[in-house]
């Protein structure tokens, strides 16, 4: 839609909730056929922003009492442009860094306006504030605060419109226009909180497309191959839980000694192998001890061997000379 078209489409508020049923109809299309639908709404947010500032809607220095209830929700244009922005479907780093970016922009925007207006409470902007240095765990209990917070406000919504409905349409102005702005400010406090919340996964995706883009710039505006991924470790074999009932079920007539594992001819055939193999090994002791004996007294293995146990004599009776091991206690006694 060109501009020339959007001067046509109407006043601003004709203008603001034709972005709203685009932005709505948005968030049911996906892919490239919301892209259309996307900038479409886009450009009448955008012309919207445009007539607040030629008509001088806003002031800097106003406060929330300061705003009539019927512009209060044009507040609402930089959270719309901010959600919409993440929304233009993009596969190439450099466009979607540009739409990230715009959108980080109108949601800061977004939320420093609702800092300064005080609609949002001291915990959010705290958290908000806060959001780069807290711990994981602060972030969490943060979050489930938020999600409360934005249960109690659909309800006290719920609430509202329940009263409005319960005192008919005939009402005065002064009523309807308080319980406007009533409704008003409770959404944007709720599209505040989920601004806060989606500014974290905002900027992790920031990094992420800026680290891409980075990559082509160094490239020559390509993307380089991805690296192999690394091998993976040996899979661990699968714990199997076993039930107890079905382990006693199938023991129950098993005996309580130790089944033989073997037959008799395959325990007498290991027994006979294992006595082939000791006599070999006697054997061959025997065969060494018979050659020490040659080597040491002769060839002749009888000589050789008597020789051995007539040096063994010699040597015992050196030890044990004749009579030293009588004690005299039978009345004689050597010297």
């Amino acid at each position: 839609m060109e501009s020339s078209d959007l001067s046509e489409a109407g006043t601003l508020l004709e203008q603001y909730c034709r972005g709203v049923d685009l932005f709505e109809e948005s968030e049911k299309v996906s892919g490239p056929d919301s892209k259309e639908i996307v900038m479409s709404s886009v450009r009448y947010f955008q012309s919207c922003a445009v007539l607040i500032i030629q008509n001088g809607l806003f002031s800097s220095n106003e406060e929330l009492t300061d705003f009539s209830s019927n512009s209060l929700k044009y507040l609402s244009i930089s959270y719309y442009l901010g959600e919409l922005y993440r929304r233009i479907p993009s596969n190439v780093p450099p466009e979607r860094l540009n739409s990230l970016k715009q959108s980080k922009s109108y949601k800061e925007k977004f939320i420093n306006t609702c800092i300064k207006l005080g609609i949002l409470s001291k915990e959010d902007i705290k958290a908000y504030q806060n959001d780069t240095t807290a711990n994981p765990q602060t972030k969490r209990e943060e979050k489930i605060r938020r999600f409360r917070r934005e249960k109690e406000i659909n309800q006290q919504l719920n609430n509202l419109l329940q009263e409005k409905l319960k005192k008919g349409i005939d009402e005065e102005l002064e009523e309807d226009s308080e319980f406007e702005r009533k409704t008003t400010i409770l959404i944007l406090e709720n599209q505040a909180i989920k601004t806060i919340d989606s500014l974290s996964t905002l900027n992790q995706e920031l990094d992420i497309v800026t680290h891409m883009n980075t990559l082509m710039e160094q490239n020559g505006g390509k993307l380089p191959p991805p690296q192999p991924p690394e091998p993976r470790p040996p899979a661990q074999p699968p714990i199997v839980i076993t039930d107890p009932r079905a382990v006693i079920k199938e023991n129950v007539f098993k005996p309580d000694w130790n089944l033989p594992t073997v037959s008799i001819e395959e325990a007498g055939e290991i027994d006979y192998q294992e006595m082939l193999q000791r006599e070999a090994r006697q054997k061959e002791a025997e065969r060494k001890k018979s050659q020490k004996l040659v080597k040491e007294f002769g060839d002749d293995e009888e000589e050789a061997e008597e020789l051995k146990k007539t040096r063994d004599f010699d040597n015992f009776k050196d030890e044990h000379p004749r009579g030293s091991g009588n004690t005299g206690t039978k009345g004689y006694k050597y010297t």
